[in-house]
């Protein structure tokens, strides 16, 4: 038994110990275990939570508003869980309402915003019905901030009749966001996002009024120009063997006089401009996307969606500025203008229960030798029930013919050539449709099992197992089906 305990892979000792030291030293002991002051600690949905579908009819309405982030102090940055982004020791003078463990912002570019698209119109109760779509320039979105702002959104917009059905958080995927919005361990430890009150606090505050701004800016849009096309030389994979995912849709409605009330684009690719050494507070490339199309759109909101981000990187094309505005000049030269405005907004969700936690040891390069994998799998099982429950929200909304699917992580392209072969079989009808990573939650990198068990970041990343695609996909299929598409 000591020969085999000591002819462990000394990668994985490593691992275990490291992960130890992040756990531990992620806490405030002179604080509650989750560092909080919400007495619940609610982190995970719920088996209770809202699923359904409804329709939006008749002369629709939408409203676009953002607001930028503001810390009152300089908070960390989450999206890379490197050495290189922590503090050690960590600094005790708080600038976040207790120590702080991660090395905070020292510039700004692009500042952070949130973002919110809210559309009205008769539900199918023959009552007026609203959808909410709110965006933040954050690395994904944790599961008890979804659940806190829910909460929140409630309180203060009792009219709007807002649940998990018809409000949905989708994240840009910035790896220069803000951290501080969890409570949950894992992301403490994992990527320098230990919970700060005052900034949870600030960014809670900056949505209610974007939400309120975007309510006060309902309009009837006269026109809409779409581009649903696909644009090269942009992004590539960094997956080997792998394709990336060109497609890109652009939206933009116009009231009667041609101005813009607001717009979106979708388009796979990781803002990651910023690295690892760079402590720039930033939106990074959806950012600098978002600026381009308001300044030659005219509009004051412009969002951008990150579509099939698992595996597209940016294609390095030096400045900045010069991507940006080429992109959008391609994205533009392909839109069809002065469409006829959508008459109906179907959308529905679906809470769905993942496999259990699970560790990628062949992905992440981790050599277990000895140890049996049944007892390395029970020992994450456990641990994992401080970390997530297993129930995952997904959703789906569907405007002039297109579907959108909001994935709660990362997918790969792999899983959206699955999708579509289940989209052909049961959903023919089902044309266009495209993919909205990092909705709602985070479940990590989500992808095919044959690529399970090759090394890489992204397989290293995944948390439920080889199944969690399969699983996702059957959830979407079963969620069109109870809507009766």
């Amino acid at each position: 038994m000591l020969k085999m305990f000591f002819n462990i892979n000394f990668n994985l000792i490593v691992f275990i110990i490291i992960s130890s030291l992040l756990n531990s030293c992620q806490f405030d002991m002179t604080h509650s275990l989750f560092n909080t002051s919400n007495s619940e600690n609610i982190l995970f949905f719920s088996e209770n939570e809202t699923s359904g579908f409804n329709n939006l009819n008749g002369n629709l309405q939408i409203g676009f508003a953002a607001r930028t982030i503001v810390p009152i102090n300089p908070t960390s940055l989450t999206g890379f869980g490197a050495p290189m982004r922590r503090l050690l020791p960590p600094d005790m003078t708080n600038i976040g309402n207790g120590a702080t463990y991660c090395k905070p912002y020292t510039s700004i570019d692009k500042q952070p915003r949130v973002k919110a698209m809210l559309i009205s119109g008769i539900n199918n109760a023959n009552k007026i019905g609203y959808y909410l779509l709110i965006s933040y320039d954050v690395i994904a979105i944790p599961t008890d901030f979804n659940i806190k702002m829910m909460a929140q959104l409630k309180t203060t917009f009792p009219n709007l009749n807002l649940d998990q059905t018809n409000v949905q958080f989708v994240a840009t995927h910035t790896h220069s966001g803000s951290a501080g919005l969890t409570e949950n361990p894992f992301w403490a430890a994992a990527v320098c996002d230990r919970f700060n009150p005052g900034l949870y606090n600030t960014v809670t505050a900056t949505t209610l009024q974007t939400v309120g701004d975007a309510y006060t800016n309902l309009s009837t849009p006269n026109a809409v120009d779409i581009t649903n096309d696909q644009i090269s030389g942009y992004n590539y994979s960094r997956f080997d063997g792998m394709q990336v995912d060109t497609n890109v849709y652009y939206m933009n409605f116009k009231d009667s006089g041609a101005n813009s009330l607001g717009c979106f684009i979708a388009y796979s690719v990781h803002p990651t401009w910023y690295g690892i050494d760079d402590l720039v507070f930033s939106s990074d490339l959806a950012g600098y996307l978002e600026n381009e199309l308001q300044s030659v759109t005219g509009s004051k909101t412009c969002i951008f969606f990150n579509s099939t981000v698992g595996n597209a990187s940016a294609v390095p094309l030096g400045d900045k500025n010069t991507y940006a505005t080429g992109f959008i000049q391609e994205v533009l030269n392909k839109k069809v203008v002065g469409s006829t405005i959508p008459n109906q907004f179907q959308y529905g969700n679906l809470f769905i229960h993942l496999p259990n936690f699970k560790l990628n040891f062949a992905g992440c390069g981790l050599d277990i030798h000895g140890l049996p994998q049944s007892f390395i799998d029970a020992v994450f099982s456990v641990k994992s029930s401080s970390v997530t429950n297993n129930i995952t929200k997904i959703a789906w909304f569907n405007i002039k013919g297109t579907y959108f699917f909001l994935f709660p992580g990362e997918p790969l392209y792999d899983v959206k050539i699955d999708f579509q072969t289940q989209l052909n079989k049961l959903f023919p009808g089902i044309q266009s449709y495209f993919f909205l990573s990092t909705s709602n939650d985070y479940i990590g990198y989500i992808m095919n099992s044959s690529n399970y068990t090759e090394k890489s970041m992204e397989t290293c990343s995944t948390l439920h197992g080889p199944d969690t695609s399969s699983v996702v996909i059957t959830g979407f299929m079963n969620a069109l089906k109870a809507a009766g598409q």
